[in-house]
């Protein structure tokens, strides 16, 4: 389990009385930014007076290209997540039989918040949902955004930051490409988040 982000934590702003329940690797450091939310806390110790008038969000990945993203991530983060640089993958020349060696710890831990399910941060301790106001999808999260800001006359704009290159990403989707037992493995690894995610589109 994530050592490095702790189960509930949220940025909130009580002026646009926006709650923002961040995972990482999801679009989180610009929501942050482009909201205002200068407040950081634990949603599980905020008072319900406080809870009441804030409007709860998330935005959800699609797991693969969030973990796509997180392995490239935790490649160069060590300053933050110096457990990374504990694991035999970090230390190997990149290749497909480095990416392995990531997946392989994976099945043993998720031990990093960029490697963490979504599932684990989106729920309460008995693995229910949280009361989300919007659940927002990283796919089209400019227009859905936008949406969100008319409800809410809210100003400003998302910028995206930590973007990751296109060439980066295709390699590690050309590993999955020459290993399709790979993509099994990632998809049992992270079950909880494609049932979750599923459940809420079939809401929709």
């Amino acid at each position: 389990m994530a050592y490095n982000h702790d189960k509930g934590w949220c940025w909130y702003n009580l002026d646009n009385n926006i709650c923002f329940i961040g995972v990482p690797k999801n679009a989180s450091t610009s929501i942050r930014n482009g909201l205002n939310l200068n407040k950081m806390d634990n949603y599980f110790t905020l008072s319900d007076d406080v809870k009441n008038n804030l409007n709860l969000i998330t935005v959800l990945r699609d797991p693969l290209d969030r973990l796509v993203s997180s392995y490239l991530e935790v490649l160069v983060r060590l300053h933050d997540s110096p457990k990374t640089g504990e694991k035999k993958f970090y230390h190997m020349k990149e290749s497909i039989e480095r990416f392995e060696e990531f997946i392989s710890e994976l099945e043993r831990d998720t031990y990093d918040a960029h490697v963490e399910t979504q599932f684990f941060y989106v729920t309460d301790d008995n693995g229910d949902l949280l009361p989300f106001y919007k659940i927002l999808s990283f796919d089209c999260l400019d227009e859905q955004i936008n949406i969100l800001k008319n409800e809410l006359v809210i100003g400003g704009s998302i910028p995206h930051l930590n973007k990751k290159s296109n060439n980066k990403k295709n390699m590690v989707y050309s590993y999955l490409e020459n290993d399709v037992s790979l993509l099994k493995r990632i998809k049992k690894i992270y079950s909880c988040d494609y049932n979750l995610i599923e459940k809420i589109k079939n809401k929709v």
